[in-house]
Formats: C-alpha cells, structure tokens, sequence
C-alpha cells in the first residue's frame, strides 16, 4: 500500500476538496474521516490517510485541537502519525517510539499524541488538515489482534467529536502487479491494453482491488458497475479467489486514448495498483468524499475466474511489488519542429536586464508537458560573457555555465515558453550567449526535422551608457563558427540526457502565468 499512498497524498496535498455551503449558521464543529489498516505478522508498516473537515465555520482564522489515542493497539503495534498543516507535512516522532524533538502541531505523550494549530478557512465546509497514520506489528503480534485509535477533534474549543480508526492483524499475502505494459498508437486512435495481478505469496488472496491513476484526457470512459471514478482514477473491486502461485488478468480491455493533436514520439504513464479487497475496505473511508465519487452503472467489469467466499482479513507482505505501468507511446512520421527563442535587450542605466529566452512549437501538434513528461523540452541557455546573473526562472537548472530549462506551458504550434532571466550587464565587451532546443523529444530517437537552422538563437545583452557591447556586434568568421559548435554540443548533449524525460511537472510551474511565460494564445 506504500506506493498508492504516496500517488495518493501527492494528489490530495494539490486538490483537497470542498463540501457543500452550509444552510445557515451553526455552532462549527471538526471531525475526522479515516481509513483503517491490516497488519500482516513479522511484515512491513502500513499507512492511512486522514483527514479533518470543519463545518458552519466563519471564514477566518481558527483555533484546532486533535488528540490521537493508540492505547488500544500498543501492545501490538508501533504507531506513528503525520499531519499536514498549512501546507507543511510534520513527522511526529518515530515508530521506535521516541517523542518528537523538532517543534510542530503535535507531541507524543506515552500512547497519545496531542496537537494544536491554527488554521485559516478560506470556504465553507472545505478541508483544514490532512494527514496519515502508520502502523507496523510489533515482534510477537499474531493473525487476530485487533484494536481501535481514538481521534478527538475540537474547533475553538467547541463540542468534540471522536473518530475510530481498526488496526488488525491479519493473514499475510503477496499481490503483485504481474508485469509493465507497453501500448503504442497515432494520435486520437484507442490503444487496448490488459492488466493483470499475480499472488507471489504462498496463501490464497480472496479477493482484489485494482486502482487505476491516469490522465482524464487518457483514459476512455466506462461505467462497470464494479469500479467507483474520479478525474482519471478508477477502483475496481472484484470477489475473485487468486491462488498462490496464480494470476489474473481484465477480461475486458482497458483503453487509452491520446489526444488527436499530440507530437508523435509523446510518452505517458498510467499507474495500475492492486491490493487485497481487506486493505480497500480499510483504505476507502480515509479518501474525501469526490476523490472516487462516480458509481459505476454498467455490467461489471471482470477477472478470468469465479468469485471466492469470504475468508479472514488479509495484509500484503510486499507493498513494493503491487505497482504496474503501463506505457503509452504516440507514433507517428511527422517530425516535431521545435525553434530556439532568443533575447537581444539594452539594460536600463544601472546595468540591469531581463530577458526571455526559450522554445517555439513550429509544429506539427501540440505540446502537453503536463501530459507527457519529455513534452517538456528542454531550452540549454549560455548567458553572454559580460552578465553576471542576478536570478534565473525557477523551471531552470545550472549546470557549469549552461541552464538547462524545462517547459511546462501547453504549446499549440506557433507557440512558445519562455524562461526569465534577471542579469546585471558588466562593462567591456563579449561574447554572445545562446539558446539552444534540439527536434527530438527527449527519449525518442525521431525524424529529423525539415528546418535545423531554427534551433539555435543568439542571446544579445547591451549597456545602455554604452560600456560593454554583450555580444552585440555581429557574429561572423571564426567567432561564429566556434559559436555554432557550443550551440550543436549543447544540443548533443540535450539528445543524450534521456533521464530527463522522466522530471515531474511541477504544479506551481505548470499553473503559473508569470512575465514570459507564452500560454496557449500567445504566438512566438
């Protein structure tokens, strides 16, 4: 379960939801929502999400206590909690049991942890705090232990409200993704692909769940009756008995489109999980009300075999192994065409200077950075000799004297994204700088493009009172030569860096709309 919750605390900490407004003004209360976790004897630590929702709140600043009482499972488990408050995760303590030493929200007395903050509610009924809970069985715990954490919360001293959360220990079982997937087709035709689940462990497992997280633009609508959805997610509950030493595998296909426009070469992952049904069941309650809030109305989606009977509760021994991808790749003949942006600028009198350099989409298709990882071409920036470089946009990274920067803006063609820099321009002459974008996606060999000669643009800095020329007389004779080699080494090295491709989006970068960033709209 480790890795599904890593996929899905990332999601929660960017969308916590809202509830409904609330009809008319009360006396505000907190409470808690949570999952509850299934131990497996000797195995690893299991983790659950929570999170507190206040309702009739004002929107203003608020007073918050919670106190987490674990008395009931200390004579089997470690416990550990951890909170996010103001968009900072804490860690309390550890699971060997020491207090926190490091200042924040909570502190752990014997089997209790106290926490208190204040929180400013910005809507109605929304989510003031998000956090997880963690277990592991302590040497000698067995299948049947079970036992219940208390959760207490109170807004500005108010009524209180308590939450339960079961912590059991149950039969130890391995389910496993059975393998990755790879899946190839052109732009906006459907690719069919079949996961599939294998039990590693040597007990029968009664009783699965598969978790899909895609893209919304990616993943084909259904409706089984089986899976509940979200925005690109999907859970499956089937009933199935999967033997030791079995598999199995969707009878029905699940299917993938790209967008019609996308470059050919675009790269996506979706990420597949399974579970037992036991730990689901357990993990379900700790997800906010629209994380999977779409029933499903159609026949059920199915495995190749029968359903089983119920049976004891049931804990996976190997979290690690129950994760799958699938790879979708778009082809195509049309090579993508990508142009260098470059700057040629005069500083104000004290010396300084901005500029924007970056990446033009020529075409054909549209860039989806947000979608595909290596649609996040990357720019390689040399700065002229005589800047010293004051800020460079945060999507950039330094690299001796190159910065590498990566694209996050969607990019229709004819449209750029462009990355800021703030220079102080020194005196005396030098050098230009150049940027450099090479028509491959990163990770895709490709097609060369029809125009090479637009992938590199010279970057041209000039004092004002006249002091240093930046670069700005023209290029020419041997000094353009040896130019144009950086620019073609910088774009070498573009081709080789392959572990790119696989840089996440940042959220802030992908959502900003700061000075020289070219949104869809805003031709280059």
């Amino acid at each position: 379960m480790g890795s599904i919750l890593r996929l899905l605390a990332a999601a929660l900490l960017f969308t916590l939801p809202a509830g409904a407004a609330a009809a008319a003004p009360a006396t505000p209360t907190v409470e808690a929502h949570v999952g509850g976790l299934t131990l497996a004897p000797d195995g690893p630590e299991k983790i659950t999400m929570m999170w507190l929702r206040a309702t009739d709140a004002t929107l203003s600043e608020h007073s918050f206590t919670m106190t987490v009482d674990f008395t009931d499972i200390a004579g089997f488990a470690e416990f550990n909690m951890g909170l996010v408050v103001s968009s900072e995760f804490n860690t309390i303590g550890s699971l060997a049991g020491s207090p926190a030493e490091s200042p924040g929200p909570c502190q752990r007395t014997d089997t209790t942890f106290t926490c208190a903050w204040d929180e400013t509610i910005y809507r109605p009924d929304t989510i003031s705090a998000f956090g997880l809970l963690m277990a592991e069985p302590k040497d000698g715990a067995v299948a049947g232990a079970e036992g219940k954490v208390a959760i207490t919360t109170r807004i500005d001293g108010g009524e209180a409200t308590t939450t339960e959360s079961t912590v059991r220990v149950g039969v130890a079982v391995d389910v496993a993704a059975a393998e990755d997937l790879e899946v190839s087709t052109v732009a906006g035709e459907a690719a069919n692909t079949s996961p599939a689940v294998r039990n590693a462990g040597s007990a029968d497992v009664n009783g699965v769940v598969m978790y899909v997280a895609s893209d919304a633009r990616l993943l084909l609508d259904t409706s089984y009756s089986n899976c509940r959805y979200g925005d690109g997610r999907m859970a499956c509950v089937f009933d199935d008995v999967v033997p030791a030493g079995g598999g199995r595998v969707l009878d029905q296909p699940l299917r993938l489109r790209p967008p019609a426009d996308s470059v050919p070469g675009s790269q996506a992952q979706v990420v597949v999980q399974w579970m037992t049904k036991t730990e689901w069941e357990d993990f379900a309650p700790g997800l906010p009300e629209d994380f999977l809030d779409v029933p499903g109305v159609d026949p059920p989606l199915t495995l190749t075999e029968a359903a089983g009977a119920q049976a004891d509760p049931e804990s996976d021994i190997e979290p690690e192994n129950d994760t799958g991808t699938i790879t979708l790749t778009v082809t195509g003949t049309d090579a993508p065409d990508f142009a260098a942006i470059g700057a040629q600028v005069t500083s104000d009198p004290s010396g300084s200077a901005t500029i924007q350099v970056g990446a033009r989409n020529v075409g054909p298709g549209t860039l989806y950075p947000d979608l595909y990882p290596n649609n996040q071409v990357h720019t390689q920036v040399v700065l002229p000799s005589n800047v010293e470089v004051r800020s460079a946009d945060d999507r950039c990274e330094q690299n001796g004297e190159t910065f590498v920067c990566y694209a996050t803006e969607t990019m229709e063609p004819g449209y750029g994204d462009t990355f800021d820099f703030a220079l102080q321009v020194q005196a005396g002459p030098g050098r230009a700088g150049q940027a450099a974008v090479a028509d491959t996606l990163t990770g895709q060999a490709g097609a060369e493009a029809a125009d090479s000669a637009n992938n590199l643009a010279d970057i041209v800095v000039t004092r004002a009172d006249g002091g240093g020329s930046g670069g700005g007389l023209p290029v020419t004779g041997s000094q353009a030569a040896g130019t144009a080699a950086v620019g073609l080494a910088m774009i070498a090295i573009g081709l080789i860096a392959v572990r790119r491709h696989r840089r996440p989006v940042c959220a802030h970068a992908v959502r900003g709309t700061g000075p020289g960033r070219h949104r869809k709209g805003t031709a280059r």
